[in-house]
């Protein structure tokens, strides 16, 4: 083969690696951010978490899951998905950014490097040590009424039903608040201000006394 056609070869296998990367990036940060939810954060980025929140932040599992996932956006919180769900969601994460760590891309951070296998299976880990609990509607609290449906059509959208337990009647306008930001985030049917107001009294009537911890 020519000189001219092994540069020709190269420069085809480039692009078509960039080409790859694009595309993964495209749809990291502005189309479906994807996972066991389906389609979700199709608005943008996942949504982030303040570092300073995360769980047991001086962990190595912790200052793994920061340092790879700021290379594009903020880390999001363990308690996003279930234990059950974090897996594939860093695998997906992690071939993505195979894919732009071989077209030579930067990130916010500056070069792209994916983690080992080894350091991939720290984050997992700690993900699914920290994940959201699942939880469910106490069986005596019924659903059968129009506040009841709104709730569990609005919050079944990306994970099981939350007990009202779970929070105190004073708690609960600022849950229902970060949980719509979040369905615009997600790319979801956003609850509007009439079914929030009836999620939230809903909520308050049977949430737990004001002296009970959250769960």
């Amino acid at each position: 083969m020519s000189t001219h056609a092994h540069r020709s070869t190269r420069i085809a296998l480039a692009l078509g690696l960039v080409a790859v990367s694009l595309a993964s990036g495209a749809q990291m940060m502005g189309g479906p951010y994807g996972g066991p939810m389906g389609g979700a954060y199709s608005n943008g980025f996942p949504p982030g978490i303040d570092p300073r929140l995360l769980p047991d932040r001086g962990s190595q599992g912790a200052r793994l899951f920061e340092q790879f996932c700021s290379a594009c956006h903020l880390a999001p919180s363990p308690s996003l998905h279930t234990a059950a769900q974090w897996p594939s969601v860093v695998a997906r994460m992690n071939a993505r950014m195979q894919a732009m760590e071989q077209a030579g891309m930067g990130g916010m951070m500056g070069q792209f490097s994916s983690p080992t296998a080894q350091q991939s299976a720290l984050i997992t880990a700690y993900l699914e040590k920290y994940a959201r609990k699942q939880a469910s509607t106490p069986p005596q609290i019924s659903l059968n009424s129009p506040a009841g449906r709104a709730f569990s059509a609005a919050c079944a959208q990306c994970h099981t039903l939350p007990s009202p337990l779970q929070h105190t009647a004073a708690q609960w306008p600022a849950v229902v608040a970060r949980m719509r930001r979040y369905e615009v985030g997600m790319g979801k049917s956003v609850t509007g201000e009439a079914a929030a107001k009836a999620i939230i009294g809903f909520l308050q009537r049977h949430a737990a006394p004001p002296s009970a911890p959250s769960r």
